[in-house]
């Protein structure tokens, strides 16, 4: 669920109400540009669609502020694409990748830095083989991305 920051009040963290949706699905609820920041902890491997949950955290994310996506290495991998884990999340060469299994057991892969070129720059940490950070930053409307 995205969250603009994380307002205190007199040393507590004051309430604010929260609502239920997919990832695939904010912008029915959040306007384009709402948010300062939006995260989501290992949580994204377990959508319909990855990439499209992706594209809607970035579409709420307020220009020249960030996604930033905590998550497992190569999970689906591991749990055997059963149950929630439907969907590896992995660098390779530098870049941040997503990979899941099609109806006939094909791997299909896609290249997330070149998915959100023209709309984001992102910057991937791996910590060992267990978990990576994925920062996407969303870029201004009059920005050119040049190749």
């Amino acid at each position: 669920m995205p969250r603009a920051g994380c307002p205190r009040s007199r040393g507590r963290l004051a309430a604010w109400r929260t609502q239920q949706c997919a990832a695939e699905e904010l912008t029915s609820l959040f306007a384009p540009d709402t948010f300062d920041f939006v995260g989501a902890r290992n949580c994204i491997d377990h959508s319909r669609d990855a990439l499209l949950a992706m594209q809607q955290m970035l579409e709420v994310v307020k220009p020249g502020c960030s996604v930033l996506l905590h998550h497992a290495i190569c999970e689906a991998d591991r749990q055997g694409f059963q149950g929630m884990h439907q969907w590896n999340f992995y660098a390779q060469d530098g870049d941040f990748w997503i990979s899941r299994l099609t109806s006939d057991g094909k791997q299909v892969a896609t290249n997330v830095n070149e998915s959100l070129r023209a709309q984001a720059t992102i910057t991937t940490r791996t910590f060992g083989d267990e978990w990576m950070h994925n920062v996407i930053t969303k870029l201004p409307a009059n920005h050119v991305q040049r190749a």
